[in-house]
């Protein structure tokens, strides 16, 4: 990011940029520069960051050339703002400073009163409060100074002046010249509907007051002392000052202008209430747990208000936890004591969340029009977590339940409007004239007409069900993921045709032991962890060290395994500490209704046998018991059969807990000291195991699953089709909802047969193979066998121009990139955004499926690139991986898929795994007897998940590949 500083901008001034500082171009610059402003605004609102730096770099060259150092500095400090947003903190913090000094000498504006609200925000962020309260208290003494009447007083001086000396000058003649005839464009303004505007003379001689002057200004400094207000606030929650932040919340009206100061002050003003009604729960000795607990929506599928509470009033001394749990890695954080407590949640802790809720929902309909992603994304946060909470104590409360389709909704609407924003821009660049009608004007009614579509009509609460979740084939299961802002907890949906959605709220460190001194497994570990991992692999993957020494390849391929190992055991933790028992969401088994039903009623009798609770309602109470929902009991019956060496006490454990917090905020109370969760555990093993041999013995033909993850922006990094819970299981991946909807309404179904399934013919295809020259074990592997495929344009060894790229993509089904990278050097990625139609891709480059995050930004790359185009799946890698690796993977993949015969290329042998279990060439060969004997049709996500087992390093080199898109199968 080192082109972002002004001495390098100032280097790659362009000889066009340095031509502006002529006289004749001094008006003409600063509409020039704000008007790359202004654009680089209307991207971010679309969350385009690269486009956002491409305008603001612009706009700094020129204001640099031509030595306008205001322009330069409100132009750098708009670069450092959104770099520090976008996740380059020190390089942003070094421009917001740079543009700082540029008017250092110059009299404090507006700009620089922004300039410090940047700093503000990032130190606010960053924990550096009384930094932040500084630049705070400079933005504002700047504001209060250009508002005062002194202040305004001497503009009007100024203006005066000016306007005497305008009269005098108007009023000089020349000798001997005849009286100058009035300009006639002064005349022409009377055909204007608007009023004539006054003379010189007149205006300065009109009554208006002094106060009038400066009211092209006014809006702007009333908004920014707005903006000042909203920082207060944000500091005094970040300092804990919550009661301070709150009566702050009474200043904001004061200063609101238009729709997005109310959408900002609603969004701030909702979470310092969720904030208040979380502190109130801490002195709750039921809820002070639900922070740290999993909540799902919905979890019991009928509530009645009249439990016997007096009966629930008198509990037992706490006592110890069993002896097997507490041995567990989790015991220690799951052994919380909760006092039973009156039925009622108090009015106070409902009031708060209630109008955190109203806050946000009265203006959430206005933000997805009027506001960027970034503030969607994080309106949809916060109503988020208020609706799970709501959804966990609404019963308690006597108040009405969250609809899970509601919840949904505002959960996926975020993603879904960032991609349709992008989708509109692509479209508005293809509406835009050409060269060689640069002056027609622009035909614009189609753009906005889709715009109707795709941003209203299509993204509506009352049709969302109908219209994104009814549609999705019985077969698959749709898993939907977004982490939190605060990165502390994993909200996940699961989608499935003809059921409202089932949500769970996983706090990731839920887990984590009491001791402070054992180190947490959260998301920033997990992420870095995994970014040390990718560093360190695309080093390796690279590295020109002299492997002819003696020992020196056993070093390399050890290297390369202790990579393996490692990132084995982070996907290991992945589903441990963040999903424990509720791995089983992912599970893709159809549960048969009877046998989920006698399950059930094995539940309940376990659970009457052992809850206190159950114990003292007696005969008489079973009527008034809380019945769980079904998805919570497929929690369990998720995690597999007992019999199959699956150690499940645990994930057992784990879902207890969850059930028996169910049952607290329901009003059936519970000491966890007075439950014996061993023997719970032991007997629900047992209803587990008769449950599954129950359905191995009424097991039918059963058709082929799959499972589509959809994507928060910041979990497109990790390799969650190689957990082990779905390691086997056919996985494809998508940035958003509306993405799965466009592919399922505009799949082309196969015309010989009625299965529903997205076809790509084998017949139609192109491939790109060692374009650079240097891949020759690439090229001897699968020159010949793509040769063999009929009707197929190839091209081999040689480069391929962009225009034969884009014939690739768009005149055919199926395309193979085989290559370094994702072939972006061949093709730009806005020239792939505007096509028509785009085939199946495999490209099969070093991290050629890898996204760019970007902050609050959308991140972007090849696969947002071809999910624009319409591409059905395309199949990449996430990170760099070694040549043999991925083409033996390559070539299992094309085989399993039916493109292929069946032949495999020979393995070639490895230093490391000699001798090892399940790895190397005796794996690879049982995987490649799977794809022999399999004569069905494969999906291509079904084929990759067999192929990560040709690999010799099944987690470095196999986790690596991962499918963009649905499933696609060959005809």
């Amino acid at each position: 990011m080192s082109e972002l500083s002004i001495a390098a901008s100032t280097e790659n001034t362009s000889t066009s940029h340095s031509m502006l500082s002529g006289v004749a171009f001094w008006t003409l610059v600063p509409r020039i520069v704000r008007g790359l402003n202004h654009l680089s605004l209307l991207f971010s609102y679309s969350g385009l960051y690269p486009e956002v730096r491409y305008y603001l770099q612009q706009g700094q060259k020129i204001a640099t050339a031509v030595g306008a150092a205001s322009l330069n500095s409100q132009t750098t400090a708009l670069l450092g703002n959104y770099l520090i947003r976008s996740g380059g903190v020190d390089e942003g913090v070094l421009l917001v400073q740079q543009a700082e000094n540029l008017v250092s000498g110059l009299p404090r504006d507006r700009h620089y009163a922004s300039l410090q609200l940047f700093l503000a925000s990032h130190h606010t962020k960053q924990g550096e409060l009384r930094a932040g309260k500084s630049a705070i208290g400079v933005a504002e003494s700047t504001i209060e100074n250009l508002v005062a009447k002194s202040f305004v007083d001497s503009l009007i001086q100024r203006r005066s002046t000016a306007t005497t000396l305008e009269i005098d000058m108007s009023a000089l003649t020349l000798q001997g010249a005849k009286p100058a005839r009035p300009p006639q464009r002064r005349q022409q303004q009377s055909i204007s509907k608007r009023p004539q505007s006054k003379s010189v003379a007149q205006r300065d001689s009109s009554n208006s007051s002094p106060e009038e002057a400066p009211a092209v200004e006014v809006f702007a400094l009333h908004r920014m002392r707005g903006e000042i207000i909203r920082a207060r606030i944000y500091a005094k929650m970040s300092e804990g000052g919550l009661e301070a932040a709150a009566s702050l919340l009474n200043e904001r009206n004061a200063h609101t202008r238009d729709q997005q100061d109310l959408v900002l002050q609603a969004l701030l003003a909702s979470r310092v209430h969720f904030r208040q009604g979380l502190e109130h729960f801490v002195s709750d000795p039921v809820f002070c747990v639900i922070p740290e607990s999993t909540i799902s929506c919905p979890a019991i599928k009928s509530c009645n208000s009249d439990r016997q509470d007096k009966q629930n009033k008198s509990s037992s001394p706490p006592k110890s936890r069993s002896a097997a749990f507490s041995k567990c890695a989790t015991g220690k954080a799951l052994a919380r004591k909760i006092k039973p407590r009156s039925l009622s949640l108090a009015k106070d802790e409902a009031k708060f969340l209630r109008v955190a809720q109203d806050e946000i929902s009265n203006v959430f309909r206005s933000a997805t029009t009027s506001s960027s992603t970034a503030i969607v994304h994080e309106i949809s946060d916060v109503l988020g977590k208020i609706l799970m909470v709501l959804s966990a104590v609404s019963s308690a409360s006597s108040r009405a339940s969250i609809p899970p389709g509601v919840l949904s909704y505002f959960l996926e609407v975020g993603r879904m409007l960032s991609m349709t924003r992008e989708s509109l821009a692509i479209q508005v660049e293809c509406k835009l004239p050409n060269g060689k009608d640069t002056f027609d004007w622009p035909n614009d009614n189609a753009v906005e007409g889709q715009e109707r579509a795709q941003v209203h009509d299509k993204i509506e609460l009352s049709t969302f069900q109908a219209e994104y979740i009814d549609i999705i084939p019985q077969d698959w299961r749709v898993v939907s993921m977004t982490l939190s802002q605060e990165r502390d907890e994993i909200l996940v949906s699961k989608l499935r045709s003809g059921q409202t959605p089932f949500i769970l709220r996983l706090p990731l460190n839920r887990h984590n032991s009491l001791d402070q001194d054992e180190e947490t497994f959260g998301y920033d570990q997990g992420k870095a962890e995994l970014q040390d991992l990718i560093s360190l692999a695309n080093i390796s993957a690279h590295s020109a060290q002299d492997l002819s020494r003696k020992g020196a390849k056993t070093e390399w391929w050890e290297r390369r395994a202790t990579l393996d190992a490692r990132l084995k055991d982070l996907l290991t933790n992945m589903e441990t500490i963040w999903f424990g028992g509720f791995k089983a969401v992912f599970s893709q088994t159809a549960q048969n209704p009877a046998l989920l039903s006698r399950f059930q009623q094995s539940l309940q009798n376990i659970l009457d046998k052992h809850l206190p609770s159950r114990q003292r309602l007696g005969r008489g109470g079973q009527s008034n018991r809380v019945a769980l929902d079904l998805r919570v009991l497929e929690l369990f019956v998720g995690l597999g059969n007992p019999s199959d060496s699956n150690d499940l006490d645990e994930p057992l454990v784990d879902l207890l807990y969850f059930v028996v917090d169910i049952l607290q905020f329901n009003g059936e109370r519970n000491a966890y000291d007075e439950v014996d969760f061993d023997s719970i555990v032991i007997d629900i093993t047992d209803a587990l195991r008769h449950y599954h041999q129950a359905v191995e013995n009424e097991q039918g033909s059963e058709s082929e699953k799959h499972t589509i993850l959809i994507l928060d922006k910041h979990l497109h990094c990790f390799p969650w089709e190689s957990l082990p819970c779905i390691k086997d299981h056919a996985v494809s991946r998508l940035p958003s909802l509306g993405c799965l909807r466009n592919r399922i309404l505009q799949q082309k179904p196969n015309p010989t047969s009625s299965d529903g399934r997205i076809y790509a013919s084998r017949k139609n295809g192109a491939s790109v193979l060692n374009p650079g020259g240097d891949l020759t074990s690439t090229q001897g592997k699968f020159e010949e066998p793509l040769q063999e495929l009929s009707g197929w344009e190839c091209i081999v060894q040689r480069e391929p121009t962009e225009a034969e790229m884009v014939t690739c993509l768009e005149s055919n089904d199926i395309f193979l990139y085989f290559g370094h990278g994702s072939g972006g050097q061949y093709i730009r990625s806005r020239t792939i955004k505007k096509l028509g139609k785009c085939a199946v891709a495999l490209l099969m480059g070093c991290s050629s499926g890898a996204l760019t995050e970007a902050g609050e930004f959308e991140p972007y790359g090849t696969p947002m690139n071809y999910m624009h185009a319409g591409c059905p799946a395309m199949l990449a890698t996430l990170w760099d991986v070694t040549d043999k690796d991925i083409d033996r993977f390559s070539h299992s993949v094309l085989e399993k898929w039916g493109l292929f015969e069946g032949r495999q290329p020979p393995l070639s042998s490895s230093p490391v795994k000699k001798g090892a279990k399940q790895k190397g060439k005796g794996r690879a060969k049982n995987a490649e007897k799977v794809g022999r004997d399999e004569s069905k049709a494969v999906s291509l996500d079904q084929a990759v998940a067999q192929g990560r087992d040709s690999c010799i390093l099944r987690y470095l080199n196999g986790a690596a590949p991962v499918v963009y898109g649905v499933p696609v199968y060959l005809c």
